[in-house]
């Protein structure tokens, strides 16, 4: 029995017992529980706040050369594992100052030593690298404890009977150490313990690698995508599919030819700037300045298309080059499920992904809303940016990319536009999400579900909705534009689901 500093007392008779060989106190705790017993050791002190938890390894400095450069050329697991480490570099320097506890995720490893205990600590939100060894004193998880005494005890009889040992032929060596240093001492050498949690963890993360590979596959290293879950064991969803453009659902056709597209000589930045090309051809504005957004929410994006004369040098060729920002899923530890964090800084008005899924009818949409609803889930994104009765909505649910885990927030850092490349139906804009302010590393990438409030960020003011003209071309017209939101079609049935961003302006409630 490891000794404390006050006599333990145990309120009731104590029932037959098998004592391990290494006993603590968190152990007889819970047998003392499970007897239904009262088991006192004392007022607890107050643990100690850690003040760096995490060791050395994170303070390296990663050269840029090795983050910066051709993704597509990069070994793709060796570059995500290289910007993570950097992420992660980042988040501990920013924390080296500060006094905060850290979540316990699982206990790794136990020694004794000068007769204290020490765990081997694997934290909440950071890698196995980061790993710690803490005095007991230092953490404040009875359970994790007594979890891993019980595995490890497990684990240690096992080796003994295998090599037909009993612990009392250890005990034959003249006790001169207090009691828990001596039972430890008695370990043999070549014993060697593996956490189980440990052990399903790595399975996990194998899972999670498989993911990886398959999503950079298909995004062609554009977005490259990291995956990490150091919070707990939960998988990727197995149903889900990952796309990099919308599919059609039934009774949908997705419209391909543009009709008409611009016949600028050489490059589109002249007649960008004398409101011709495809924006001008649609009676818009030009919607991007050095390749980042300048357009107020609300405003439709004509990008220049496949009828185009220009080539994919163009100024006007944004969201139809896909994503380019490297960014992480990631495991959020309070209790949002998955999010999508930024792996590199992300300047104001740069695109970030697009929103994409199976585009399905209202009518489809109204049925699978009720099933949605009633999951407590939302993953239907209403196209109704011309036309208030959505009706079309793309379902993010089973098919879709990196956008299906991008979490809610009250004050987003993404802001929604509608944009069309490809067609120029108005009841198919392709929703681009881009910065609406400067990203930095770690920080995770939010939409407002509602698109409700504010939008602006000092940029225009006019706010435009299109129509159809009787030429066939879209015409973009100083108009109240309608929201597109994410929600679902049947509101008003909806399970209300309590909102965890933490702004200060938080509505409480996703929809």
């Amino acid at each position: 029995m490891e000794p404390t500093e006050k006599k333990p007392k145990l309120h009731g008779q104590l029932k037959e017992l098998h004592v391990p060989c290494i006993m603590v106190m968190e152990m007889l705790q819970d047998v003392a529980q499970k007897q239904g017993l009262t088991f006192e050791c004392g007022p607890q002190k107050p643990k100690r706040t850690l003040t760096q938890a995490q060791t050395e390894w994170f303070y390296n400095k990663v050269p840029n050369s090795t983050i910066n450069g051709k993704r597509q050329t990069q070994n793709k697991p060796e570059m995500c594992k290289k910007m993570l480490v950097k992420a992660h570099q980042i988040k501990a320097t920013k924390m080296k100052k500060s006094c905060s506890f850290f979540e316990v995720e699982y206990i790794a490893d136990f020694k004794v030593t000068n007769g204290k205990r020490h765990y081997l600590v694997k934290w909440v939100g950071w890698p196995k690298e980061a790993n710690t060894w803490e005095c007991v004193s230092n953490l404040n998880c009875p359970k994790l404890i007594q979890e891993f005494h019980c595995d490890y005890v497990k684990q240690l009889n096992n080796f003994l009977t295998s090599r037909k040992l009993t612990w009392s032929q250890l005990q034959k060596q003249r006790r001169k150490k207090r009691l828990l240093q001596h039972l430890y001492d008695m370990v043999p050498n070549n014993f060697r313990f593996q956490a189980q949690y440990a052990l399903r963890k790595q399975e996990a993360q194998a899972k999670l690698l498989a993911w990886q590979t398959r999503m950079n596959a298909i995004t062609r290293g554009a977005p490259l995508i990291a995956i990490e879950n150091e919070v707990d064991l939960e998988p990727l969803p197995d149903s889900f599919i990952y796309l990099e453009q919308n599919i059609a659902g039934i009774g949908v056709n997705i419209p391909t030819d543009p009709l008409i597209g611009c016949d600028c000589v050489g490059s589109c930045s002249l007649p960008l700037e004398q409101g011709e090309c495809c924006p001008g051809t649609h009676k818009g504005k030009p919607a991007y300045q050095n390749g980042l957004v300048k357009l107020k929410p609300g405003k439709p994006i004509f990008e220049c298309n496949s009828r185009c004369q220009c080539g994919l040098s163009c100024p006007n060729r944004i969201v139809q080059k896909g994503p380019q920002i490297a960014m992480s899923l990631f495991r959020t530890s309070n209790g949002k499920g998955w999010g999508v964090k930024a792996l590199e800084p992300v300047m104001k008005g740069t695109f970030v992904m697009e929103y994409v899924g199976e585009v399905i009818t209202n009518d489809e949409a109204e049925i699978r809303g009720k099933i949605y609803d009633n999951a407590g889930i939302t993953y239907l994104f209403d196209l109704d940016f011309y036309d208030e009765e959505n009706p079309l909505t793309v379902d993010a649910t089973n098919y879709g990319n990196i956008s299906h885990f991008v979490n809610h927030s009250c004050s987003p850092n993404l802001q929604v536009y509608n944009v069309f490349v490809d067609n120029i139906d108005p009841a198919f804009p392709r929703i681009a999400l881009f910065a609406r302010r400067n990203i930095a590393i770690n920080e995770e990438f939010t939409f407002d579900y509602q698109m409700t409030g504010d939008m602006t960020d000092g940029q225009e003011d006019v706010v435009t909705n299109i129509t159809e003209a009787s030429s066939g071309i879209l015409m973009a017209e100083d108009d109240t534009a309608s929201d597109v939101s994410r929600s679902s079609s049947c509101s008003s049935i909806m399970k209300r689901t309590k909102c965890l961003c933490g702004s200060s302006n938080c509505r409480g409630w996703l929809i």
